[in-house]
């Protein structure tokens, strides 16, 4: 599950029975919105993980293989007499049941994913498009740039691709995470100047094989 830290009575969860629900926590007797198998999710919701910058986008994955781009504004306008279609912003699919996603400490458009037994896997996210689901507003913003303007706004789209895979786990890849730190490195040409250097690089492990990688 994954607690919404604005407004932070909201609380999204996901489990075996193949739905994703929305939560109100001051009133807990049945979810705001909830989607199920009829509609996107045909696995069970493994992982739930909100974008680091943008408060109102969040990514899920599940057993089918998908990890989706979700605005929690959509759900949240859903009851039972609203026509409007629950619908993901994007979808990727990732070769494996999805059991952890990790966004990058510092790119906001770059989302790790251990996908079981297809390996890990490295997401791009792009392409905001603004305006409502209907309208279908043509205006493409980016992710960082645009960060205020898409916050206040709703989202209708984006785009979604794997742009690495890691298939070197000879088992289920459950976890995954980055490490990304800024190191010291020596210029031979002046012994009193040292450069900055980012290291960064992904970590996973697998569970039956007992097995670690940094890559």
């Amino acid at each position: 599950n994954a607690h919404h830290t604005s407004p932070n009575n909201l609380i999204l969860s996901g489990g075996d029975d193949c739905t994703m629900k929305l939560w109100d926590v001051r009133s807990t007797a049945s979810p705001m919105s909830k989607i199920g198998c009829d509609e996107y999710e045909s696995g069970g919701v493994t992982s739930i993980s909100y974008h680091p910058n943008l408060e109102y986008v969040f990514a899920s994955g599940s057993y089918d293989e998908i990890v989706r781009l979700w605005d929690i504004r959509y759900l949240s306008s859903f009851s039972s007499g609203n026509k409007k279609k629950k619908q993901p912003l994007a979808s990727v699919n990732v070769g494996g049941g999805v059991w952890r996603l990790k966004w990058h400490p510092s790119k906001d458009n770059v989302l790790l994913v251990a996908a079981m037994h297809g390996g890990c896997r490295i997401v791009n996210v792009s392409d905001f498009v603004l305006g409502d689901n209907d309208e279908k507003e043509e205006e493409t913003k980016d992710v960082v740039a645009e960060k205020k303007n898409i916050n206040s706004n709703l989202i209708c789209s984006c785009k979604t691709n794997v742009v690495k895979e890691f298939k070197e786990h000879q088992s289920m890849a459950y976890g995954a995470d980055w490490i990304y730190f800024s190191s010291l490195t020596n210029n031979e040409d002046d012994d009193d100047d040292d450069d900055e250097k980012e290291v960064e690089v992904a970590a996973s492990c697998s569970f039956y094989d007992k097995s670690a990688f940094i890559w």
